[in-house]
């Protein structure tokens, strides 16, 4: 038995002799694991232009190999020998920097931890343990027209706390670092991927309170099906994406695909980022979660404005409006108190509302702000009546039950008295009279739509119009609320000149400003002041114009209408005074289908003519 003792403690030091570098990198050559699913999503490779393969990430941080950017193989073993390095005082180690990594290895190759110079990233774990993570959301809050990195709305995660409490929430956020820019510079940069994107991590309540109270905009919440173990991976990838830049592209590497690698890193088999669309938008995200199945419930919280809206329409006109006046100080909170103390708890919850969001809006200064809070929060408690939710359900359906972002559109009509048979795409997003479930009303976001036409004698098809971008905010105007409506259009337009009718395609700029107005049965009506600027290559010859619009937004069940009055005066090489009376509109079948239709009257530099047509519309 004593001959026994000293063997067994020899084989016991030889299984917990460290590994060799070298052994562990021919294992993991003979497997393959360079190729292995797991190992990309982690690294973010995938397939660029050309076929090239490359890492989204731009920041050489995020790699041990000088080539790791481009090849998986030279991370991977640069990663092996990190992960068996010995510890040094004056660097952090690569289980600390890449936890994900280091535990995809461990299990991969079936490491024995005993062996490992540091067997887990005891950061990573005092994190973990400190946040008690019990669930995951991807939160959704709702587009905002009047900061153009919202347009499209947004996506990021949250990570539920064991601790039952909205406090201990945190959220995961990927955005721009956009600086002060905007306008011109702004666009530009955004599309090019002039800007330098960042994970975030921080409190829920604090990104609440930016999109809710700030920003106004309703937020929805998707549960997502993730075990402990799945949430898991994807924090220990999240930890290693912690200070770890990249470039950020509006239209594809942007808030929406990102998080979609991190989800992956969950569940690599689901492979979610190889199912989005070329130009991906928060909205795509949302969708395909959905469609995996991953999505076990849907919730939505209101923004403060939504809630002063709901609040106004319960109350009676006189009430909403003594509700308005006392929030703006022109009358005591005591002016609400009357024999109906329920009626006056409504009306009193409404000027608190509308105070706290006039507050967010930084319409009011914080010296403005308190002597007219505390004594209406007193006044307030002293009628002892509990108060009532603003508003329990959404107005609408969730946004991702919508349509679809890719419209196509085929069908035909006359114009000048010519037929023509038509064909259109637009990758993204929705007008004004799409099929409206789902999506704000009075928005408008269309993203490089294209239409061609074959007019009746022609020898082959033409260029009709491009659609850069279409952008419409109509937020309606009410008592509580004074947003502006504007709008902004840029492309390329085939144009009838001169009584012949001749045609060329001019470049133009056009943007609106305005305000509009809610109208009594439904929908709205606005009134702007356009200025246009086009550019025609063939002279060339530049033309500005300015003048008045008019239009309407109406919905009558599944039909949707848009009249417009417009005149134009323009000034330069083309001048000229132009007009037009049309109406657009479209009836839904489903969401994935309408039936589109217009006809127009207008003289555009001399040529007078009546158009109609008519298309089916697909969304996918």
């Amino acid at each position: 038995m004593r001959r026994l003792v000293p063997l067994l403690f020899a084989v016991a030091l030889s299984a917990a002799e460290p590994y060799a570098v070298a052994e562990v990198q021919d294992i993991a050559a003979a497997a393959n694991i360079a190729e292995d699913r797991e190992w990309l999503t982690l690294l973010h490779i995938e397939r660029g232009w050309h076929g090239i393969r490359r890492s989204l990430v731009d920041d050489p941080k995020f790699f041990l190999s000088p080539r790791g950017k481009y090849d998986p193989a030279a991370e991977l073993m640069a990663t092996i020998e990190g992960v068996l390095a010995a510890p040094s005082p004056d660097a952090k180690h690569a289980v600390e920097r890449f936890p994900a990594r280091a535990e995809y290895l461990i299990r991969r190759l079936s490491l024995d931890r005993s062996r490992l110079p540091m067997p887990r990233s005891q950061e990573f774990e005092d994190a973990y343990t400190g946040l008690g993570p019990r669930s995951v959301a991807i939160a959704f809050p709702t587009a905002y027209m009047n900061t153009p990195a919202s347009m499209f709305g947004h996506t990021l995660l949250v990570v539920r706390s064991r601790v039952k409490t909205g406090m201990a929430s945190q959220a995961i956020n990927y955005a721009a670092l956009t600086g002060q820019d905007g306008g011109v510079a702004f666009a530009l940069k955004g599309v090019m991927g002039g800007y330098p994107g960042h994970f975030s991590l921080l409190p829920y309540w604090q990104k609440l309170n930016e999109y809710s109270d700030l920003d106004q905009r309703d937020v929805w919440e998707y549960e997502l099906a993730f075990s402990p173990e799945d949430i898991r991976r994807m924090l220990l990838h999240v930890w290693e994406m912690r200070g770890i830049g990249a470039d950020y592209w509006f239209f594809d590497e942007n808030c929406a695909y990102y998080l979609l690698y991190l989800l992956d890193a969950a569940r690599p088999e689901l492979e979610l980022h190889a199912q989005a669309p070329p130009w991906v938008i928060p909205l795509d995200t949302v969708r395909i979660l959905s469609d995996a199945g991953l999505v076990s419930s849907v919730s939505w919280r209101p923004s403060l404005a939504t809630k002063v809206q709901a609040r106004a329409v319960r109350l009676p006109v006189e009430r909403a409006e003594r509700a308005r006046r006392i929030a703006l100080g022109e009358l005591p909170a005591a002016a609400a108190v009357d024999g109906d103390s329920a009626a006056s708890a409504d009306e009193l919850d409404l000027a608190i509302d509308y105070l706290q969001a006039l507050r967010n809006r930084k319409k009011l200064t914080v010296e403005e702000f308190q002597p007219r809070f505390m004594p209406l929060l007193q006044t307030r408690a002293k009628l002892g009546v509990p108060s009532h939710e603003a508003i329990t359900e959404p107005p609408g359906v969730a946004p991702d039950q919508g349509h679809g972002s890719l419209r196509l559109g085929i069908g035909g009509g006359i114009s000048g008295g010519q037929t023509y048979l038509e064909a259109s795409i637009r990758p993204a997003y929705h007008d004004l009279l799409d099929p409206a479930a789902g999506y704000t009303p009075g928005a408008q976001i269309d993203f490089c739509g294209l239409t061609g036409r074959w007019y009746e004698g022609d020898d082959r098809p033409t260029l009709e119009r491009f659609d850069a971008i279409g952008l419409r905010s109509f937020s309606p105007r009410d008592t509580f609320f004074t947003p502006p409506s504007w709008k902004v259009d840029t492309g390329l337009v085939r144009a009838r000149i001169g009584e012949a009718g001749n045609s060329e395609h001019h470049a133009f700029v056009d943007f609106g400003v305005g305000a509009s107005w809610t109208l009594p049965h439904g929908g709205l009506w606005y009134a702007m002041v356009d200025a246009d600027a086009r550019v025609v290559d063939s002279d060339p010859s530049v033309a500005l114009g300015l003048g008045p619009e008019l239009g309407a937004v109406i919905r009558l069940g599944p039909v949707a209408l848009n009249p417009v009055a417009r005149w134009s005066s323009y000034i330069g090489d083309l001048p000229a005074d132009n007009w037009s009376l049309s109406l657009r509109g479209t009836v839904t079948v489903h969401s994935g289908l309408a039936v589109g239709f217009d006809v127009s009257r207008a003289e555009t530099w001399d040529w007078l003519a009546t158009s109609a047509g008519i298309r089916v519309l697909a969304y996918f």
